[in-house]
């Protein structure tokens, strides 16, 4: 997909959450101004909150984890906080919200519009730095091709086919590090490099440290475990972890 298609799909997922941002004022009572009367004459239709949101949330998480990883945690925590131990205005999130809770607060409302608009700005940000030209959009087509592929292995392991999946998880695994490679001008001798061969090729040219190449060649061996001598129990654990 060109660039330009790309960059109009991220300016509309956005215009998309700001319907929604003001779906969910409206639903809660709070929307005012211009925007509320345009909603009363139809001139503004809004999408409901409840049915749409979830589907926004899964591309617009999708987005950020691609364009800005290091705000993906922030954007995640505005929807769900598994790890609180208590319902505050800091960790009620929107899908508290989604799902009715309330703590006997009426600030509530405006605590789960803040976390949308949190949301909203995140992905704001990811738009600024897709339009600078600091993201390589290659990475950004080959991370969803990626993640497609993986989500392919592990529907195929799950089917029973734990072979034909640990076999594209291994390709999928052998591409990216052969792509991290050419990305810092690594070059390797072999005709056809294995997996272990690129991950040492990283290592000595210190583009991993000794922690991270050693979990590659654990993935590594993982996918030959699961693809050769495994019995199909142990194969299915392998690939499923």
């Amino acid at each position: 997909m060109p660039r330009a298609s790309l960059e109009a799909n991220l300016t509309s997922l956005i215009q998309a959450g700001y319907l929604l941002y003001y779906a969910m004022g409206h639903r809660s009572g709070v929307l005012a101004g211009d925007l509320l009367l345009h909603v009363e004459d139809g001139t503004l239709k809004l999408p409901s909150f409840e049915d749409g949101y979830e589907a926004w949330y899964s591309e617009a998480m999708r987005v950020v984890s691609q364009i800005i990883p290091d705000r993906l945690t922030d954007f995640v925590a505005q929807y769900k906080n598994d790890k609180r131990k208590s319902v505050t205005h800091l960790t009620y999130t929107i899908s508290d919200s989604l799902l009715g809770l309330s703590w006997g607060s009426n600030a509530v409302v405006a605590d789960a519009i803040l976390k949308m608009k949190t949301q909203l700005g995140i992905l704001q940000a990811a738009e600024v730095v897709f339009k600078s030209a600091l993201v390589d959009i290659g990475e950004v087509l080959r991370a969803d091709l990626f993640d497609t592929e993986l989500e392919a292995a592990a529907e195929l392991a799950k089917q029973g086919f734990v072979r034909c999946g640990g076999a594209i998880a291994g390709v999928v695994l052998e591409k990216h590090l052969a792509l991290t490679c050419e990305t810092h001008g690594l070059k390797t001798r072999k005709r056809r490099p294995t997996i272990n061969d690129l991950n040492q090729l990283l290592k000595d040219n210190g583009n991993i440290d000794t922690a991270h190449w050693r979990f590659v060649q654990h993935l590594g061996t993982s996918v030959t475990f699961a693809t050769t001598t495994a019995t199909e129990n142990q194969q299915w654990m392998t690939l499923r972890n």
